[in-house]
């Protein structure tokens, strides 16, 4: 008994450090029906009187063995016997690993992140439970040092992620769950698909751990695990300057495009670059994972030689030209009303537009602003905010002839990854505003006009462009 109060303490306790679990906490504790998830059930039953815990069952039958439903009757036996609420669902992750092209160990991290996310968001669960314990510690930083990982990666599995992912085991051996298990006298299943070496964990464990341990020591994985926490703490320093750095070098942040200050990122450390264009990606929502190390250096070595472009992954490219780096993701194509009179809003681009009607002519029609204009209403039609099309043509105010807008694009030096966000008013077909770029002559208010439309843009591409710098262009005129 003393053997297993001191295991439920030494939990506790590293609970307790890493702020893992606090009072009144609703908690889904993930239970495949192993003996780390069977250990972890049962220790956060005894700890659950204390710190006022609710806790959950939550089990994913991911349908890969033929006894697969038997570990859901064990599971659910065991929630019924501790008297808590048991959930559980079937998924098909052979099926979704071939439909997606992703191995049966990617296919069942992302379902079974799924299920239990929506468990907790069902039950409002403050916490998901995991039975991550030192020994898979060591597996993992193997594996991703065999993989080229950065400091980020061999930083290992962390105790607490995205503010609810708990690991309460992870300071404690599989031996040491093993004797908690044997000495409360606790059932468990066993999961074949666990000595099956086709997958790169289970060669880790079952090849290269046992060697290390007969080559140099017993502990390996205590201090490979070691090792992780020391270069957790280093990461977590250089993760925090580069937060506080990005906030000095963003230029401009929209939810597609983010522009940081290129020079000024170049005077920090290579190791707090490379963070800023992974924390530019994942503010752009990017899958941190299909950021390869490789891509960012290669980018970080063609613009520290100049202008370039780089496609990070499929769907985020960066480009630098000389002053900004500039990073995108696509935003669609859109085609949008716009109201008569008052404020359109369009969360689509992250942009509203005022118009209003002036019923005197304005003295001055000349604004400046690139972002605000002035058309003759009796020339319009129906408005409506797009984006550039094929073989969209302006007849430029000031200018003779009609040009095409790509070329426009390209004359007013307009990065290539931002063009899909200019936005273009239109009456008809016919282009009659290239926001913040030019004006067409088509709308431009006559000498005896009484009353002139004013048309303000406001949001994303405004911001964009300025902080660009695009030249300037000037609103049509009285001439």
């Amino acid at each position: 008994m003393q053997h297993e109060n001191s295991f439920i303490q030494r939990v506790h306790t590293y609970s307790d450090h890493h702020g893992l679990l606090s009072q009144g906490q609703t908690v889904v504790v993930a239970v495949s029906g192993g003996v780390d998830s069977v250990v972890l059930l049962d220790v956060l039953t005894h700890l659950a009187p204390s710190l006022d815990l609710t806790l959950h069952v939550a089990h994913l039958n991911h349908r890969l063995r033929p006894n697969s439903g038997e570990d859901r009757d064990f599971v659910e036996t065991l929630a019924r016997d501790l008297r808590l609420t048991c959930h559980t669902q079937e998924a098909d992750i052979a099926s979704r690993a071939r439909s997606n092209g992703e191995s049966l160990e990617e296919a069942g991290r992302e379902m079974r992140r799924s299920f239990l996310s929506g468990v907790a968001s069902d039950v409002g669960a403050h916490r998901i439970a995991l039975g991550h314990h030192l020994d898979d510690q060591a597996e993992t930083v193997l594996m991703r040092l065999t993989r080229g990982a950065g400091l980020t990666g061999l930083a290992g599995i962390r105790p607490l992620t995205a503010g609810e992912w708990i690991r309460p085991l992870l300071a404690e051996s599989r031996a040491a769950i093993d004797a908690y298990a044997n000495a409360r006298g606790l059932h468990h299943v066993d999961d074949v698909s666990n000595n099956d070496t086709r997958f790169l964990r289970n060669r880790i464990r079952h090849r290269v751990i046992p060697r290390l341990r007969t080559e140099f020591s017993d502990a390996i994985p205590a201090v490979i695990a070691r090792t992780a926490d020391l270069l957790r703490s280093d990461e977590d320093f250089l993760a925090q300057t580069a937060v506080d750095a990005f906030k000095t070098v963003t230029c401009v942040q929209t939810d597609r495009k983010i522009a940081l200050d290129g020079p000024a990122c170049f005077r920090y450390h290579i190791a707090i670059q490379r963070r800023l264009f992974r924390l530019a990606a994942g503010r752009l929502g990017v899958d941190l994972r299909e950021l390869s190390a490789a891509r960012v250096n290669d980018a970080l070595d063609r613009f520290s030689r100049g202008s370039s472009r780089v496609d990070l992954t499929p769907d985020l490219t960066a480009c630098f030209d000389g002053r900004l780096f500039v990073f995108g993701r696509r935003v669609g194509p859109f085609d949008l009303p716009i109201k008569e009179s008052g404020l359109t809003q369009y969360p689509q681009i992250g942009a509203e537009l005022v118009v209003s009607c002036s019923q005197d002519r304005p003295r001055d029609l000349k604004t400046g602003d690139p972002f605000t204009a002035w058309f003759d209403p009796s020339r319009l039609g129906p408005l409506r905010l797009r984006s550039v099309q094929p073989g969209d043509r302006i007849e430029p105010y000031g200018l003779s002839g009609r040009v095409k807008i790509s070329k426009l694009l390209i004359d007013r030096k307009v990065p290539r990854i931002v063009r899909d966000e200019v936005p273009v008013v239109v009456s008809g077909d016919e282009p009659l505003w290239v926001v913040g770029l030019r004006t067409s002559a088509r709308a431009l208010v006559p000498e005896e006009a009484r009353r002139a439309v004013h048309l303000e843009f406001r949001g994303d591409w405004r911001n964009l462009a300025n902080a660009l710098q695009l030249p300037s262009s000037k609103a049509p005129s009285d001439g």
